[in-house]
C-alpha cells in the first residue's frame, strides 16, 4: 500500500517540476528572442 502511495506522490512531484521547467524554458526562449530583435 505504501509503495503505491509513494509512487503516485513521486509522479505528481515529477509532473509539477516538469511543468515548472517547461514554463521556465519557454520564458527563456521568449526572452532570448526579444534580446535578438532589439
Amino acid at each position: 500500500m505504501w509503495d503505491v502511495l509513494y509512487t503516485k506522490n513521486d509522479f505528481y512531484i515529477n509532473m509539477h517540476t516538469y511543468m515548472h521547467a517547461y514554463k521556465y524554458i519557454s520564458m527563456l526562449k521568449i526572452y532570448t528572442n526579444i534580446c535578438k530583435y532589439t
